[in-house]
């Protein structure tokens, strides 16, 4: 299916499902809408000057890409329950959601493009089997208006994938899910890189036993819980690591970070030496 002529539309509107195990397309400044159905498997690739509008679609297991240049694929139908699920969904093209529109999604997703939620446009994810939806790929949301949101039902946990952003104005999370931010992790084999373990430093830190008051056999057969924290009037890091040491962002005035002297609160669990609780 080919949406190749320059601002006319090829409509797809199945009765109720439609199976795609190659590519539609819309190039040459076509346009391809995709009316209320369930679309599974297969790409859908948008190009130059051409767009792919989405009206109630529900996606599974599909590929939205883009070729090149400024193709874009929209929600931005007037008929307000016109909204787009998608379940194992790639994304490698630019996709506008307009205000009162929401994309939800489910299961695997992958996106190396970008989601540009203007207005009150939402991204909703959920995920049935354990709570936890993992967004991966090095593509954007970006949240346009104090009105846009990334968001999902109450108890949900959202992991941003290393390499996935999330910017702009707006809300993320609206006190309905968790968050767990992992883009720019480091994702590096520095000894692959290079790295000298000559060039590395141990610490060993001996308290005795005497000073914590228990013997040998207490810490074999209870164990006792430990933490370090290393920091000045507040701990800039710790062991084992607590995102609260790393929860104030600036710095001073004269260029002291404002983590030195905030006040913690620890919900890390300590580490374990002896028996294990």
């Amino acid at each position: 299916m080919d949406a190749n002529v320059s601002g006319e539309t090829l409509t797809i509107d199945p009765l109720a499902t439609a199976f795609n195990p190659g590519t539609a397309r819309a190039r040459s400044g076509g346009i391809l809408e995709l009316e209320d159905g369930d679309y599974i498997n297969g790409t859908y690739t948008v190009g130059d000057n051409s767009t792919i509008e989405l009206s109630g679609a529900t996606f599974n297991n599909v590929h939205l890409a883009g070729d090149s240049g400024d193709g874009v694929i929209a929600n931005n139908v007037v008929d307000l329950s016109s909204n787009t699920t998608a379940t194992d969904l790639e994304l490698s093209a630019q996709i506008n959601f307009s205000s009162f529109r929401s994309l939800t999604l489910a299961g695997d997703f992958t996106n190396n493009g970008a989601i540009n939620l203007n207005g009150s446009a939402k991204v909703v994810v959920s995920d049935a089997v354990d709570q936890t939806f993992e967004l991966n790929g090095t593509g954007t949301i970006v949240l346009t208006n104090s009105a846009s949101s990334v968001q999902g039902p109450n108890g949900q946990t959202l992991i941003l994938g290393a390499g996935q952003d999330i910017s702009g104005l707006g809300g993320v999370g609206r006190n309905f899910i968790n968050l767990v931010n992992d883009a720019g992790a480091p994702d590096r084999n520095f000894l692959n890189e290079g790295h000298s373990t000559s060039r590395d430093t141990f610490y060993e830190i001996a308290i005795p036993l005497a000073l914590l008051n228990i013997s040998r056999a207490q810490l074999e057969n209870d164990g006792i819980g430990v933490m370090i924290g290393v920091g000045s009037e507040s701990a800039m890091d710790s062991i084992p690591h607590d995102e609260t040491t790393l929860d104030a962002d600036g710095v001073e005035v004269w260029n002291s970070s404002f983590e030195w002297g905030d006040t913690d609160s620890f919900t890390t669990n300590f580490a374990r030496i002896g028996a294990a609780k």
